[in-house]
């Protein structure tokens, strides 16, 4: 066959390359048979096998030859190819970031596959819905469609199937942070390639297992196996495996061998940005920061700082984002399920009806010779279904449209959603600009005006850059925490502690603002009330309400912290004898979507952050936050905590 004498050039060409340029010379080879022949069935193959080899470095372009190869097998009606060329499209759109569309490829194979001629496309389809559900964070589907790809291998004896599932499945309790089910599986991958002398595949076993023996805090094992990984990655041909250096770097880290470790973390640094992996390059930057601040050598370690720092800045920015684009996703998907589910029962209902009136008919022409009144009964029957048919159809109809209702409502939430997100990224741009505005100019003068300042002055200069880079601290501590709790990092820990403690730690760390302004913070309750809460969160709480109370109290003024058991809340409120807050600004105080920040007596500066990660940490705990307060008369900020004794 023709077809065939064309591959076997193609695998002839092929054994002398290496790993690495292997894929290249595939490609253009398969371009140039494609030049070079008209028969439709070889040039279905030929854009089958394009698609496959382009969906790493440009998946797009894959998927186009993929749409060509499956109009060919359409107009051929293989079931077989078509199911096979839909799974390719599907990874193809996957490496894009297309999760639906890639998707209804995948369940579109498993509505016109034909068993058993299709097993294997069917568990690769089964293989494929669990990988994107697993990037969904829907970990509870992802197990479900894995274990049904996983009895289809077993069935078909397929080995390469089930390793490639037994390592998705390790991956899906990696997500989870379950580590010890994680290397059972990527053991049992690991096992199943070693046999069948998959030297790429097991390699990335191996260096999988190093990393749950690292997060088990078993670094020897961890070395061993990311040693053993490197090497098998190097039989197959490949050079991009620095994440397992990052893995030596913190080894030999820990072993003190730093210079081993740096010459690590330095390989996985450039590995990071051949392959634009700023994830992977702040980390071995945060590793090397440590390394060097060990050896003093303090001007590496602020310089190895300051770019950790900015693929920090990056990655977090990254998080926030794909956090929207994720819930888009979950969105859209959701969505399309529902209007398949609503079609498909209208469609049943639909059919039923056509099929009974069928039936109807046929039995009354057979019953019209024999007996009249048989015949006015069926004809009642008939119109009783159709009747109930119709209100079927009118409460399907009903639900379709309740539906759109609340697609709409979606739409919008997610309309407000990235409105807010780019209120809030406006703000917190604004907001960290100014005290670094100030620390530059202020810097900036010291340095020009050296030889002519008295030390007076110079110091005065050094307590305002000091204010602006506290307050630039201040910032981007609250803003750490509200990226933490918007994105689920933060663990509620709750226990019991002695409330009058947190707050003498409280007073202790916030002395010296209350000292300059000359304010006293008083302090009244039983020095034997407990609560039962996260003693972190808490303490953030009251530090950033009795920072706010001195920012608002005029010198010389006071603030009382007052904590009393009611009920079944403990009420905790902090007043203050300052300037007040207006009832437009009391409304928007809780808001991320409404902002606004005031000036303190001394002019302070602050975003509001605070406030807001305030709420986020009470309302954890079940509780409640509000404000009293009238212009010029001070302000209560209260909230409330369910008492819970032991």
């Amino acid at each position: 066959m023709i077809h065939k004498r064309y591959f076997g050039l193609v695998i002839f060409l092929f054994l002398g390359f290496s790993a690495i340029a292997q894929n290249r010379a595939i490609i253009d080879s398969l371009i140039l048979l494609l030049h070079n022949t008209s028969s439709d069935s070889v040039k279905a193959e030929l854009y089958n096998e394009l698609c496959w080899n382009y969906r790493v470095d440009s998946p797009r372009l894959g998927y186009d030859y993929g749409v060509k190869a499956l109009n060919i097998y359409e107009s051929q009606k293989n079931i077989l190819k078509q199911c096979n060329i839909l799974n390719k499209l599907g990874i193809n759109q996957r490496n894009t970031g297309e999760y639906s569309a890639a998707l209804d490829n995948f369940f579109k194979i498993l509505s016109i596959a034909e068993e058993p001629l299709c097993a294997l496309e069917i568990a690769y389809a089964n293989n494929n819905i669990a990988d994107i559900y697993s990037r969904l964070e829907k970990y509870d589907k992802a197990l479900e469609f894995s274990n049904k790809a996983l009895k289809i291998f077993q069935s078909v004896d397929n080995k390469t199937g089930i390793a490639y599932n037994y390592n998705l499945s390790g991956t899906i309790f990696q997500n989870k942070f379950d580590w010890n089910k994680a290397l059972m599986f990527f053991n049992m991958s690991l096992d199943l390639r070693l046999k069948m002398k998959d030297i790429s595949g097991a390699a990335s076993s191996l260096i999988n297992i190093g990393d749950c023996y690292r997060e088990l805090n078993m670094p020897d094992s961890a070395l061993t196996y990311y040693h053993k990984g490197i090497a098998y990655y190097k039989m197959a041909g490949f050079t991009n495996y620095g994440q397992s250096y990052i893995g030596l770097g913190k080894y030999y880290a820990t072993k003190k061998n730093y210079q081993e470790s740096i010459r690590y973390l330095k390989e996985a640094i450039g590995k990071g940005k051949l392959t634009k992996n700023p994830a992977n390059i702040q980390k071995a930057n945060d590793i090397l920061h440590l390394i060097y601040f060990s050896l003093k050598d303090y001007k590496k370690a602020y310089e190895i700082q300051t770019l950790a720092r900015q693929e920090d800045d990056t990655l977090r920015k990254s998080d926030y984002i794909n956090k929207i684009t994720t819930l888009e996703l979950n969105q859209a998907f959701e969505q399309q399920v529902r209007k398949k589910e609503i079609e498909e029962i209208k469609n049943k209902a639909l059919y039923e009806s056509h099929l009974y009136k069928q039936k109807i008919l046929s039995y009354g022409l057979i019953f019209l010779l024999i007996v009249v009144s048989l015949i006015t009964l069926l004809f009642y029957r008939n119109n009783k279904f159709i009747s109930r048919t119709n209100k079927l159809l009118k409460e399907y109809n009903l639900e379709i449209s309740q539906q759109k209702i609340s697609i709409q409502t979606q739409n919008d939430q997610l309309k407000d959603l990235n409105a807010t997100k780019d209120k809030f990224f406006s703000i917190i741009a604004h907001d960290l600009i100014n005290p670094f505005s100030g620390i530059l100019g202020m810097s900036e003068h010291i340095v020009a005006s050296s030889s002519d300042s008295t030390f007076e002055e110079t110091i005065a200069l050094v307590r305002m850059i000091n204010d602006s880079s506290q307050n630039a601290y201040n910032l981007l501590e609250n803003l750490l925490e509200w990226s933490k709790a918007q994105t689920g990092r933060i663990k509620f820990n709750p226990e019991h502690f002695k409330f009058n403690h947190l707050i003498n730690e409280v007073k202790r760390l916030l002395n010296h603002l209350s000292e300059q302004k000359g304010i006293s913070v008083n302090y009244k309750t039983d020095d034997n009330l407990e609560l039962f809460a996260d003693q972190n969160m808490i303490q953030t709480v009251m530090r950033n309400l009795i920072t706010n109370a001195i920012k608002f109290t005029e010198p010389q003024g006071q603030i009382n912290v007052v904590a009393v058991l009611e009920g079944d809340v403990v009420k905790v409120t902090v007043s203050d004898t300052g300037i007040g807050i207006s009832e437009i600004n009391k409304e928007k105080l809780f808001s991320i979507s409404d902002k606004t920040t005031s000036l303190g007596t001394n002019k302070e500066k602050g975003t509001g952050l605070g406030l807001l990660l305030c709420k986020e940490f009470i309302e954890k705990h079940g509780g409640k936050i509000w404000v009293v307060s009238e212009l010029g008369k001070g302000s209560d900020i209260i909230f409330t905590l369910p008492n819970q004794t032991r």
